[in-house]
């Protein structure tokens, strides 16, 4: 069935994910630039995981479109790991008003680069809300979630569409607009190795637990869930 995959987990970032992978001491290393670059190498074998967030606007739902044909043959299953809050994470400066997206006509947004989840969901919402592009100043891409925050921090934009979990260690306003599912694409083979062992372990217990709750946006219920095993 081929060699299995180098130990390196793709896709998008996630700091709750990013923080168990360190704190477990898998070993796994780390390549994220957003969920479809993620896909893309995950298919090359480039990793034996890769963390998601892709919308399906006509469907309604998360990452399984975007895996179910693609994938139907490889040996792979789609397992949950959170639901996420995700909204805008305003300026000091932002007016006061800003309820959402629809308010943010003129400001400058830190947006994300088109490999991510993140980007594709913005536009969609974006545009259901009646907020034409150019009513925005599109800043420089961030090419990480934490790369966005840190725009809006530093002053070079007005609003970022990021996680709660972000938005408060900067001490940064956030206004919720949507709960969006994290799910991780698993080699089947390397999920019995030790690694991937390790780390699943360290996910069930309650270190893991305390700090979802402390990071906050974080619902992990349903993580370890099958959501799709072809």
């Amino acid at each position: 069935d081929g060699a299995r995959p180098p130990q390196v987990f793709l896709g998008s970032h996630d700091p709750l994910l990013d923080w168990a992978l360190r704190q477990s001491r898998c070993g796994i290393a780390t390549y994220f630039d957003g969920s479809l670059d993620g896909l893309d190498r995950f298919e090359a074998g480039e990793g034996l995981a890769s963390g998601l967030h892709i919308f399906d606007a006509a469907m309604d739902h998360w990452n399984l479109s975007a895996v179910q044909g693609r994938f139907a043959a490889r040996n792979v299953a789609l397992l949950g790991f959170a639901r996420r809050r995700r909204g805008l994470i305003l300026s000091a400066d932002a007016p006061d008003a800003i309820r959402e997206i629809a308010d943010l006509a003129g400001l400058r947004l830190a947006p994300r680069q088109p490999e991510s989840g993140t980007h594709g969901l913005f536009e969609h919402l974006r545009a259901a809300a009646g907020l034409a592009q150019d009513a925005l100043h599109y800043c420089d891409p961030a090419r990480s979630e934490a790369d966005a925050v840190m725009a809006v921090q530093s002053g070079n934009a007005d609003v970022a569409f990021g996680l709660e979990a972000l938005a408060r260690p900067y001490g940064l306003r956030f206004v919720p607009v949507i709960e969006e599912r994290f799910d991780l694409l698993i080699d089947r083979r390397a999920w019995f190795d030790p690694p991937l062992q390790q780390f699943v372990r360290f996910v069930q217990g309650d270190s893991f637990a305390r700090h979802a709750a402390g990071l906050g946006g974080y619902d992990i219920d349903g993580i370890g869930a099958v959501r799709w095993n072809p």
